[in-house]
């Protein structure tokens, strides 16, 4: 039996634990180099396509239809499972952190290039399952045996008649009609061989529409699979197949594994019946979930061991060590097992198992060149497309096979070689494509299951079928109970023919309620068991369930049932009322308006699909009879406040049943019944309730549900909730202004009074509640707000304020405000910039500018403020709070201030650091050396330069980012390149050196070390002079 195996996708939490091992060692070396270069990688996502086929490993029933409706279905669920990443991706190509964003459909990931930084980020998403290196592939490199081709012209080759292949042709196959995708170097389809088999190609490598091959693998493969021979030699197993062109691998043979998917996703995507790859790399994922895919779009993936047997055992390569993937190993014209092929086992996902599948010639093969003509060669790279040509002769014959099945078959078809059985060298054996044609699996079709959804034993049809062979056996099993097989029997009496009709017996008496599994095993005279096709049925043996609900809405008019059956669903119902059999259908509503009053029985029968049936009788009393409320009363005048005692009185006619509601709060109390016609109850009043005339209204209900409501007379009014003080502005413990108005609410529908105190003195608080601290000293103020409603309940805040006028000093670390508030002269202002953010403690917090050169200004809260503006002033020159210009060129002054003046300090900030932009045409323009770029800040009357650095660039400009201590005057700056200044010295003329040689560099040297030194001696000798002879002229005056 062939096993599908799924894709197992990491579930991790660690992010770091989704990142392949060779792309974290890469990244980290990155890191350590500090540099900020793209890693192009493949970003797998958890959500991968779960065919039916991987449960269940039928044939195809409609391939073409099941082909379309696959790829429809991967693209679909890819469309839906990115479409949240990908949005995230695009905030990051614009900040160059990524680049060549692809999907790839048939394995659900991203193809990208992006930094160290995005990768660890998507790799802490949820949805990504492991991001990998887009590995570089390889071809299968092939031993240096060619030579000249050592035939007649017009003949086939050797492996072509090794295979059988000939006599396939003579049966009328060539594989006209089916598609072969060569995944490769592309192929040189002018070649007169391949010329009119090939069909469509596309190149990967280069991005076009034209897959000519430039390094002559990939038309050596095409040639073997589909050459017609019209130039000279036949070298095609199926010279009527047609030829697609997936050009992936470069002239160098090499190829990522991004572009294989997509080689491999464009054939099945274009119709491809087989794709051939002959290839390889490290194993991962990706290449999983790419074989495994193509097998359920209904595509049969042919791939090389490789030819690393010389290494020994387990050398098979990826992506041919996929358990799923018909992998070839080559062998020479004796069937001996050529040296170089690797060799299994395979050990992957926990499982050890038995690689390569089948062998093939792969030894000295002729095949088109690329250049013209033929060439020898040799691999199992030529061996992998004898078996994807006759793949395609197969599917010529049997159109409705699926992948597993040709696997299958040409398995259990091939010349055993080797140990006994399937093992390491040759597989199942070389391939024996006549073998093949003549002895498929027998072919089971034309499956009944009557009754499908059954509470009894079901009887099963079907129809065995071979091209050649008598059936001889046919028999069952259900699920995987393969021990437990039922034979099933020839309902002409006996195996005879090539076409025989069966029938048995499902007992489905241990059976579980639910769908089962019917597989079936057939034979025909040759041996060979088809044990790959299905049928689903479903067991019931349980009635459905009926009950009755509370009728709807307390009404009378409708009563409602629940129905159900769980396994194979409700078929009908029926109740009897009145002696008549009525349907009902859902929502199972019985409607008894018309009913009579009094006592009446109704009946009702559930069937289910399977044919079990329940029976339930339910009695009712039909009660049309109105209800009468006479009075409602109660004690609620006035406001009431906690702890009071609602009293609600209600006399009626009729009713069994009564509750109170009050209008705009969720008070919802029973009425205790006191006596016939008459309702009570006491509601203490809860804390917590604001309402001001509001209805209360008492509803009455009898026992069939009847209802009726009345409104008292007298509305409810209730305060037992304190009023509500909040601050508007501006923020507790901020920094303020006198004159400054402070804006309070406060909430009370009942609110009598409020009072304020800030100096010790008590002053009323009205609406609209502001205080207007115009007058108020500087200093630190505990502001206190009282506010007290009609019934006494009271509430208290205290707000802390601190009031400063002083100017703020351009070397505080805190800031102004901005907009000329901040100390700046107004007309030395050339732009302005402001945001407010609303702080809490331990927010990272960052200010966003556009349209200036300062982007961010970022800083960690240790505060929680509420809202802060922080302001960009941007100045025609040097700020007027500074007392000397920053050094060097300035590209920009500017002010930074946030929060009210020294607020932004030690005490409530940290990790503070500024963003800004220099565009590189003013670099180039005032000859500035960019490395030298500095952001200065002005403190304690000096400019202080900050640490920057360069963050990123585009075609406009740099971006730094500078830590800071605090907010005040800064200024961008740059240094001039050194301008070159050549001096002409006379030189002494130097000694002669020897042999007419020029002189060395070291000899250069020190001549001019003797020049300047000759130089100093003669100046310090006339300064002696001079001084000596003014020194004389002095005492002979003085004389």
């Amino acid at each position: 039996m062939i096993i599908l195996v799924p894709i197992v996708v990491s579930d991790a939490a660690n992010g770091q634990n989704k990142i392949h091992p060779d792309l974290m060692g890469h990244m980290t070396d990155l890191s350590f180099n500090h540099t900020e270069e793209k890693i192009r990688v493949i970003v797998m996502l958890n959500e991968q396509y779960n065919p039916p086929q991987f449960q269940s490993t039928q044939s195809f029933l409609d391939k073409k239809q099941d082909h379309k409706e696959v790829v429809q279905s991967m693209k679909m669920q890819v469309h839906d499972s990115q479409s949240r990443i990908l949005d995230s991706l695009e905030d990051k190509k614009k900040n160059g952190k990524v680049k060549q964003v692809r999907t790839l459909w048939l394995v659900n990931a991203i193809v990208l290039e992006a930094t160290p930084e995005v990768i660890e980020e998507l790799s802490r998403r949820e949805d990504v399952a492991e991001i990998i290196p887009d590995f570089v592939v390889h071809l299968v490199e092939e031993p240096s045996i060619q030579g000249e081709a050592g035939i007649l012209s017009g003949t086939p080759v050797w492996g072509v008649e090794k295979i059988n292949a000939t006599d396939v042709w003579d049966m009328g196959f060539n594989g006209t009609g089916i598609n072969v995708s060569i995944i490769d170097t592309g192929i040189n389809y002018s070649h007169p061989d391949l010329q009119a088999n090939y069909k469509l190609g596309y190149d990967f490598v280069n991005n076009d529409q034209d897959p000519m091959d430039d390094e002559g693998h990939g038309t050596h493969v095409a040639g073997t699979v589909s050459g017609t021979g019209v130039e000279g030699y036949k070298t095609g197993v199926a010279p009527g197949a047609n030829l697609f062109a997936a050009k992936v691998l470069d002239s160098d043979g090499d190829g990522n594994y991004s572009d294989i998917i997509e080689g491999v996703g464009w054939s099945v995507a274009n119709g491809a019946d087989v794709v051939s790859l002959s290839f390889g790399g490290p194993h991962e994922s990706s290449m999983t979930a790419m074989v495994n895919n193509t097998i359920a779009a209904g595509v049969l993936p042919v791939i090389a061991a490789g030819n690393d047997g010389r290494n020994g055992s387990s050398t098979i390569m990826c992506p041919g060590d996929e358990i799923n993937a018909t992998t070839v190993g080559a062998t020479d014209s004796n069937d001996n097992n050529a040296s170089f092929s690797s060799i299994g086992p395979v050990n992957l996902s926990s499982e050890t198992y038995i690689k390569p599948d089948v062998v093939a010639p792969g030894l000295k093969i002729l095949s088109t060149s690329w250049l013209g003509g033929y060439i020898n060669k040799s691999g199992t790279s030529m061996a992998t497309p004898h078996v994807s040509g006759a793949a395609a002769l197969i599917l010529q014959a049997y159109p409705d096979m699926s992948p597993l099945e040709v696997k299958q078959l040409l398995e259990y078809t091939a010349v055993d070689l080797g140990t006994s059985g399937k093992d390491n060298y040759y597989g199942s054996g070389r391939i024996d494509v006549l073998e093949a044609i003549m002895a498929p699996l027998p072919l089971i079709s034309n499956i009944t299951i009557y009754p499908n959804t059954t509470n009894i034993n079901s009887t099963i049809n079907a129809t065995i079928s071979h091209y050649i062979h008598n059936i001889s056996y046919a028999g069952f099993y259900i699920d995987d109970d393969m021990a437990n097989v039922s034979a099933m029997s020839a309902k002409d009496g006996s195996f005879n023919s090539t076409i025989e009709n069966v029938t048995g017996l499902i007992n489905i008496t241990t059976l579980q309620d639910g769908e089962h599994n019917v597989t079936f095993q057939a034979q025909h005279s040759k041996n060979y068991w088809n044990n790959q096709t299905s049928e689903v049925f479903t067991v019931d043996k349980t009635p459905p369930t009926i009950i009755l609900n509370t009728p709807l809405n307390k009404s009378n008019i409708i009563i409602n049932l629940s129905i159900e059956d769980v396994v194979s669903g409700i078929n009908n119902v029926i109740y009897n009322y009145n002696g008549t059999n009525v349907s009902l259908f859902y929502p199972y509503d019985i409607d008894i308006s018309n009913w009579p009053e009094g006592l009446t029985t109704v009946h009702v029968w559930s069937y289910d699909k399977a044919g079990n049936v329940n029976h339930s009788s339910f009695n009712l009393s039909i009660d049309n009879t109105p209800l009468i409320i006479i009075s409602v009363m109660h004690n609620g005048t006035g406001i009431l406040n906690s702890d009071d005692v609602l009293w609600v009185n209600l006399t009626e006619i009729g009713g069994n049943e009564s509750y109170f509601t009050i209008e705009d709060t969720s008070i919802n109390q029973s009425l205790d019944k006191i006596s016939s016609g008459y309702f009570s109850t006491n509601y203490t009043i809860p804390a917590g309730l604001e309402i001001k005339d509001k209805v209360l209204t008492c509803y009455l209900s009898d026992e069939a549900g009847n209802t009726i409501s009345s409104e008292a007379d007298g509305n409810i009014s209730i305060d037992s909730l304190a009023p509500r003080i909040n601050l508007v502005s501006p923020a507790n413990n901020s920094f303020i202004r006198s004159g400054t108005i402070i804006d309070l609410t406060i909430s009370d529908v009942f609110l009598a009074n409020g009072t304020y105190n800030y100096n010790g003195t008590n002053m009323a608080l009205l609406s609209p509640f502001e205080i207007d601290t115009t007058g108020w000293n500087e200093g630190a103020y505990n502001l206190t707000i009282w506010a007290n409603d009609t019934k006494n309940n009271s509430s208290t805040k205290t707000y802390h304020f601190t009031i400063d006028d002083s100017k703020p000093s351009a070397g505080s670390s805190g800031g102004g405000g901005g907009g000329g508030s901040s100390g700046e002269e107004r007309n030395n202002i050339l732009v302005e910039k402001s945001e407010r953010i609303n702080i809490f403690l331990g927010d990272h917090v960052s200010y966003s500018f556009e349209d200036i050169s300062i982007l961010y200004v970022n800083f960690t809260s240790k505060t929680s403020v509420g809202w802060i503006k922080s302001t960009i002033e941007v100045l025609k020159s040097t700020s007027t709070q500074v007392n000397t210009p920053a050094p060097l060129n300035v590209y920009k002054n500017v002010n930074i201030w946030v929060g009210l003046f020294d607020w932004a300090n030690e005490q409530t900030i940290a990790n503070a650091s500024i963003s800004f932009k220099v565009p590189i045409e003013w670099i180039k323009s005032n000859n500035i050396d960019e490395g030298s770029i500095k952001l200065y800040r002005y403190n304690n009357n000096t400019w202080n330069p900050l640490p920057t650095t360069r963050v990123n660039q585009d075609e406009i400009n740099f971006y730094y980012n500078s830590p800071t201590p605090g907010f005040s005057p800064f200024a961008i700056t740059g240094k001039s390149k050194p301008t070159l200044l050549v001096k002409q010295v006379p030189i002494p003329a130097p000694a002669i050196i020897e042999n007419n040689s020029a002189p060395s560099n070291k000899q250069v040297r020190q001549i001019e070390s003797q020049n300047h030194e000759g130089n100093v001696i003669l100046w310090i000798l006339v300064i002696i002079i001079i001084l000596s002879i003014a020194a004389a002229g002095f005492i002979l005056k003085k004389r």
